[in-house]
């Protein structure tokens, strides 16, 4: 499962002070074309690893993976990793997917838009 950090309130002129870092999943429903993301808050970060001093810098936009054991989010480069403790309130927000510009009937199955072609079927669309 992979995450992005994204800075809320943090480096963007004219924001508040107190801002945080949150990391962002974000993943289609199976059967309604809509989007789900969940946000986790950062409450601690640390570099781990044979060489911490590569690990990557805390930047917005960083894709980060979620490790099982551990509940935490980590991003990996050179030898190190930057290891991010988060807290999740609970929340989630959806988006609607819209569906693709087509001639042809479309429907959305398993988390994707499909067409239907007269030759092959359903396809992806």
């Amino acid at each position: 499962m992979n995450g992005t950090l994204r800075a809320v309130g943090l480096a963007k002129p004219g924001a508040p002070h107190g801002g945080q870092w949150v990391v962002k999943h974000s993943y289609p429903l199976q059967d309604e074309p809509i989007m789900r993301t969940i946000a986790w808050r950062v409450t601690g970060v640390r570099r781990a690893g044979t060489s911490p001093a590569f690990a990557p810098e805390m930047r917005d936009g960083l894709v980060v993976e979620y490790t099982s054991g551990e509940g935490n989010w980590q991003a990996y480069a050179g030898g190190g990793y930057l290891v991010l403790a988060t807290e999740h309130d609970g929340t989630a927000t959806e988006a609607p997917i819209p569906a693709p510009r087509c001639r042809v009937e479309t429907r959305y199955r398993s988390g994707r838009w499909e067409k239907c072609l007269t030759a092959r079927g359903w396809i992806a669309a």
